[in-house]
């Protein structure tokens, strides 16, 4: 095999290590975007939960809570790997950042 034929080779495996390095990151940003989107999903939903349930909600709220479960529900259909370490880490009645609701034992 000629130095030629060696570094075609290599430049072969290069690029295809190159594509799935990106590959890799575009999945790595897409699980990111997708739990941070849960994210603020959640806590709009918490808001609006402790709006109502503390006597400061609108007529509306209601709705707005069920159209809140309903999108976390239809996002996490979607996009069950990026929120399954948050179920995994958080149990009822805790948090998963620890914060407060942190069961004690």
């Amino acid at each position: 095999m000629t130095l030629l034929d060696k570094l075609k080779t290599q430049e072969g495996n290069l690029a295809q290590r190159a594509q799935e390095a990106g590959d890799a990151g575009r999945a790595m940003l897409d699980q990111a975007e997708a739990k941070l989107k849960s994210h603020g999903l959640l806590r709009d939903l918490g808001a609006a939960v402790y709006a109502e349930r503390s006597g400061d909600g609108s007529p509306e709220n209601s709705r707005e809570i069920d159209r809140l479960v309903g999108e976390i529900a239809n996002h996490k259909a979607k996009n069950s790997s990026a929120t399954e370490a948050d179920d995994a880490t958080a149990s009822p009645g805790t948090s998963a950042d620890g914060g407060p609701g942190k069961a004690t034992s």
